[in-house]
């Protein structure tokens, strides 16, 4: 149960508590709507624990963690910045993570250098952004696990460890999993998580769709099992995807008759579009999408975060390799197929 004061607030203002949804980021899982009466708010939330959701109160958002129990949230003022949760856990420990995180020396002389490239857009100070990044990065992916080591009975651990993934190899990933408690291996990020190392690393089984192709008609992953697959997310608009295709061409040309194929996923939005990027680049093998851009199902059901992006596939489903190209791609095939 949350129960809230807002004394400096208005009457009848609403606040959206949103689940979010680690699966789809751009989709939450649930919205709930509290109203703010005589100065107080309170409403019953469904939770896991350690589960992240956004505050949200016109157009300013702050993450908060909740856990089952009873949380407290004041508003002092109007400013949803100064907001106080008690009486819930991860919440708390959120908040004592986040406040170290900005204490780092490294955290702000990086972000800064980030900063002036991104406002300004100036290649020139690009390089410099690439290296603070990697700096970033770096002492973000050390502090995390460190934090983790220090404190392995918080829930808010596979959230943390969600966000540096993408920093580690996947036999890490799948070591750092098994030694998080049980509670945060079994909420939203937790079963994110384990989605991945089941189903979306090398060795796992390909998850199953359904899309239509470029006439409607409704095309199966699994329609493909006993080939060699390569499944392929790109888009018309992408302009390192264009930049491939004649690399897979090349590799259906050498290939096609030795066991293998394609399947092009697109992130395109409008139909006329993606066929004529089709017909325009000369790509022979099968085309899928729903035509809902970063929103395609696919894409949001095989965790991606951008295009291009691939899956090698064995003729059993099983997932061999990742993001292949050019002669990387055509030397994996050769050892698979010679």
């Amino acid at each position: 149960m949350i129960h809230g004061y807002a004394p400096k607030m208005k009457n009848g203002t609403e606040i959206e508590i949103i689940e979010v949804n680690p699966f789809n980021t751009r989709k939450p899982v649930n919205i709930y709507r509290l109203e703010i009466l005589n100065k107080e708010f309170k409403k019953q939330i469904k939770t896991g624990k350690g589960d992240l959701f956004f505050l949200k109160i016109e157009e300013k958002i702050k993450e908060i963690y909740l856990e089952p129990g009873n949380v407290r949230i004041d508003f002092p003022d109007s400013a949803i910045v100064e907001m106080r949760v008690t009486g819930n856990k991860s919440a708390m420990e959120y908040i004592e993570f986040l406040r170290n995180w900005k204490e780092q020396p490294v955290y702000n002389r990086t972000r800064d250098i980030q900063n002036i490239w991104l406002e300004t857009g100036n290649e020139v100070k690009k390089a410099k952004y690439d290296s603070a990044k990697a700096v970033f990065d770096e002492y973000r992916l050390n502090f995390i696990i460190k934090r983790i080591i220090e404190k392995p009975a918080s829930y808010i651990n596979s959230a943390l460890f969600y966000s540096i993934m993408n920093l580690l190899p996947q036999k890490q990933i799948t070591e750092s999993y098994q030694k998080l408690n049980k509670g945060a291996q079994r909420n939203k990020y937790g079963r994110y998580i384990k989605f991945n190392i089941d189903s979306l690393f090398v060795n796992g089984i390909a998850p199953d769709f359904v899309q239509s192709d470029t006439s409607g008609n409704p095309v199966k992953l699994k329609d493909f099992f006993g080939k060699y697959l390569l499944v392929d997310f790109w888009a018309s608009w992408c302009v390192p995807c264009r930049a491939e295709n004649p690399n897979l061409i090349r590799a259906i040309e050498k290939f096609g008759q030795h066991n293998f194929t394609i399947l092009s996923v697109s992130l395109d939005s409008k139909r006329d579009v993606w066929v004529d990027a089709i017909k325009d680049d000369k790509l022979v093998w099968t085309q899928i999408s729903d035509l809902k851009g970063w929103d395609n199902w696919i894409f949001r059901k095989y965790a991606l975060l951008e295009v291009p992006s691939n899956f090698l596939l064995g003729p059993d489903g099983k997932i061999l390799a990742k993001d292949l190209r050019g002669k990387e791609l055509l030397d994996t095939l050769e050892r698979l197929l010679k």
